[in-house]
């Protein structure tokens, strides 16, 4: 094995364990305990592990970069990226918007952030972050709690903000949507910021990658029929897409290969 690929290997292993020990990684990589500590010495270096006795652990630095919302940006990440630029589409100059926390919705802010004339309100530090340096966006954050699992803004704090706003759209993510179940999450906790936020405007917009079509998560937010678009990729089940119409919900298909293609005919 060459020692690129050994450090890769050990990087690999670290990050999906936190710490391990030399001897370990010897075994597991059939090399000597001193190849081992020449490699972790290496990569001390360059700030990818700190060093304990006898083994090592996830930088500090790298910890952050571990965070649940950062390592989801990797997942569909195409996908997400060609959604954001059909949901930008949507966004109409002078109009104030709210978007909510999630990796689909930070690819939205992305794709705005040279626009000029808008009004983002926000709970995601992500996507605040990003539109600082946005000179034609006015910025308002929801203060909160401090949810660290996707560097969000919630509790009762943030829900009285939101509720005395109204904005010209809501754009949304969630952890599934179901003809039957409607949209859920993962985490309880956010349910009464969710609906909250959605009572805010009558233009709801909900992005989500093909994989969340037809899952059922946790925790229940409202009925599909709540949302006026839901906007996905060409992956999409057609038969979840076609239950979603009948419902009368606007479905908007990306076509991923194009991102900025836009099927919406019936299947």
């Amino acid at each position: 094995m060459f020692r690129e690929t050994r450090i890769q290997k050990i990087q690999e292993i670290v990050n999906k364990k936190g710490a391990v020990r030399v001897n370990e990684l010897a075994e597991m990589l059939s090399v000597s305990t001193m190849t081992i500590r020449r490699d972790l010495l290496s990569m001390m270096d360059k700030g990818l592990i700190d060093r304990t006795y006898g083994g090592a652990v996830l930088a500090k630095e790298q910890n952050l970069l571990q965070a649940p919302i950062l390592m989801r940006m990797r997942d569909q990440a195409e996908e997400k990226k060609a959604i954001a630029q059909v949901v930008a589409k949507t966004i109409k100059h002078g109009e104030t918007i709210y978007i909510a926390a999630g990796t689909t919705m930070y690819w939205v802010a992305k794709a705005i952030a040279n626009r000029s004339n808008l009004t983002v309100v926000t709970n995601s530090l992500p996507v605040a972050n990003l539109l600082i340096t946005s000179e034609g966006i006015d910025v308002i954050i929801v203060g909160g709690f401090l949810r660290r699992k996707d560097f969000s803004l919630i509790g009762h704090l943030a829900e009285r903000i939101v509720h005395d706003l109204r904005v010209d759209k809501v754009i949304v993510g969630c952890g599934g949507v179901s003809p039957e179940f409607g949209l859920t999450n993962e985490y309880m906790e956010d349910m009464m910021m969710d609906r909250t936020y959605m009572s805010i405007s009558k233009n709801i917009i909900v992005v989500v990658d093909h994989t969340k079509l037809g899952r059922v998560a946790k925790s229940y937010t409202c009925p599909v029929t709540s949302v006026q678009t839901i906007v996905t990729s060409n992956l999409a089940s057609p038969e979840i897409v076609k239950q979603l119409r009948r419902q009368g919900v606007e479905v908007l298909l990306v076509n991923i290969e194009e991102p900025s293609g836009l099927k919406n005919e019936a299947n």
